[in-house]
């Protein structure tokens, strides 16, 4: 029955995904459209821009989630839920050093954005130092409720976390398109985006406190160094992919914006 029950909620994650994901590309490019329309193309690079250099300070997050995550199959499987606690608890710990650690260290950059930008770009956006600490701000809020994200999809019922994800996704677009036909204002294009972020970390949040109410117990057990130890490895050998995937994903507008105007890749971007 268990096997069953495994089965069922993979084929539920995948519909899940395939349909959120039809919706939220149809929605995106309505959004980018306008988007393009309302506020032009050096703000769309700029958008581009800054995210890929907070994707890269991402690279602080060094494949640690996985790890835990794999380290929490076994102990869902076997309903053992002083470990489920103890692992969850170093998944809450490590995910707000991150955290906290990307928006020092996204603060301490901010001074020298100008070097990744022309000087008639960065003449020709107002308030950009705010622009780039809402992007930071976004990225690491998620990391303080997304950690009980990962206990719902290790569990394998990912279709939960998918369905949150795409209907906020899709909200926010909507939000998003609003804010851009009424008011053409990109820090209120951002703050939607923001608070889209926290809300839906914290519903996700919410929901596996009601699945797994042990989550709120205040006694955890202690794990032993054994399983840090292989926490620890794998995290190594997830570093080497997690490094590769940020500079592929997360190098080609910054590289751009050193040889060219940050605008001139985007114009078709999906």
């Amino acid at each position: 029955m268990e096997g069953q029950s495994r089965t069922k909620n993979s084929i539920i994650n995948v519909a899940a995904a395939v349909s959120g994901q039809g919706i939220s590309i149809i929605i995106s490019f309505i959004a980018r459209i306008i988007f393009i329309s309302k506020l032009g193309e050096v703000y769309l690079g700029v958008n581009s821009l800054f995210g890929n250099i907070v994707g890269l300070l991402s690279l602080a997050e060094l494949g640690v989630g996985t790890a835990i995550n794999y380290s929490l199959y076994k102990p869902l499987a076997e309903s053992n839920i002083p470990r489920i606690k103890g692992l969850m608890d170093l998944y809450r710990k490590t995910y707000y050093v991150i955290g906290v650690t990307i928006l020092v260290i996204g603060i301490l950059l901010m001074p020298f954005l100008e070097i990744f930008m022309k000087a008639s770009e960065t003449n020709s956006i107002p308030q950009l130092h705010l622009i780039f600490f809402l992007f930071l701000l976004n990225t690491s809020v998620s990391y303080f409720y997304s950690f009980k994200r990962a206990l719902i999809i290790s569990d394998q019922k990912r279709y939960i976390a998918t369905i949150y994800r795409y209907v906020f996704y899709i909200v926010m677009n909507v939000a998003q398109i609003g804010v851009l036909i009424a008011t053409c204002n990109f820090i209120l294009y951002l703050i939607v985006n923001l608070i889209s972020t926290i809300a839906e970390n914290i519903c996700v949040s919410r929901k596996a406190d009601k699945m797994y109410p042990y989550l709120k117990e205040k006694d955890i057990e202690k794990l032993d160094s054994g399983i840090i130890c292989e926490i620890k490895k794998n995290t190594v050998a997830l570093l080497y992919h997690k490094v590769g995937s940020s500079v592929v994903n997360s190098t080609d507008n910054i590289l751009i914006s050193k040889t060219q105007t940050s605008h001139i890749d985007f114009s078709y971007a999906p």
